[in-house]
């Protein structure tokens, strides 16, 4: 590489260096006010429940709970089911 090319690619970049500096303190986001956002004040979380069968855990089941959901723990019928014990007589035999 040439002395010639080389000050010229020393040039290059500082004229770039020093517009990019110049560029990015115009920009709208440059600046520390438009950097500033508003936030919402949140309770911290408390870390105690009521005590199970008093009247503060009966109020608060619906703050902590969806009264609404689905129980998964409840037994679900389909029809009628006649046939209480469905693999008492099979055999190995694909089904036969």
């Amino acid at each position: 590489m040439k002395q010639k090319d080389l000050a010229l690619i020393i040039m290059i970049v500082a004229i770039s260096a020093v517009a990019s500096y110049f560029l990015s303190n115009a920009l709208p986001f440059g600046s520390p006010k438009s950097r500033q956002q508003k936030y919402e004040l949140v309770q911290p979380i408390n870390d105690t429940f009521p005590e199970v069968g008093t009247d503060d855990y009966k109020n608060s089941l619906g703050k902590y709970f969806n009264n609404t959901a689905f129980d998964p723990t409840q037994t679900i019928n389909i029809g009628p089911a006649s046939n209480t014990d469905p693999f008492k007589n099979t055999d190995q035999t694909n089904g036969q």
